[in-house]
């Protein structure tokens, strides 16, 4: 997973909270001044899944905050595959397109009562990587494919008014 340190130390996170209401989310406290949200949501067109993290300064101060990830891979042997071998992994994004990473970091200073959102994806293909492409416009096909198969609920949306949350009960 990705480093996490605020003003030079590592951060730990405690989940507090564990909610399924269309997306799995989990927030958590830290050993330190901020807390951590991370949401899951499935892709619909492309073979990954979008973890959107949400760090948030708790302090009265600003502080400085380090994200930093390596590329997280894995190759599975080709004859436990059928066809050719699979690769799996992880990027950690901070702009709106994905593409496979080898290193991405990120310092900055957050003011109190800021956030600061991030992504991760976690991604899987068989013989071709796969293309770079935009998780906003991935998760506007998941809102499309949820209003075609419930017409007749409607989407919530958070804070990020372009990732559409579905709440309903059954």
């Amino acid at each position: 997973t990705e480093k996490l340190s605020v003003n030079g130390q590592k951060t730990e996170e405690y989940p507090e909270t564990i909610s399924i209401k269309g997306n799995l989310k989990i927030q958590s406290e830290t050993n330190s001044t901020v807390s951590v949200t991370r949401e899951f949501l499935p892709a619909v067109r492309q073979p990954v899944l979008i973890e959107i993290v949400t760090v948030k300064n708790h302090s009265d101060k600003t502080i400085s905050l380090a994200i930093c990830a390596e590329q997280e891979c894995r190759k599975t042997a080709a004859w436990r595959c059928e066809g050719s071998s699979i690769t799996a992994g992880c990027s950690l994004l901070f702009d709106d397109a994905f593409e496979i990473s080898q290193h991405r970091a990120k310092h900055l200073l957050l003011q109190p009562d800021e956030e600061v959102v991030y992504y991760r994806v976690y991604y899987a293909y068989q013989d071709n990587p796969i293309e770079v492409f935009s998780l906003k416009e991935e998760s506007m096909q998941e809102r499309h494919l949820l209003m075609r198969c419930f017409p007749h609920f409607s989407l919530k949306h958070r804070s990020l008014n372009w990732m559409p949350s579905f709440h309903t009960a059954f």
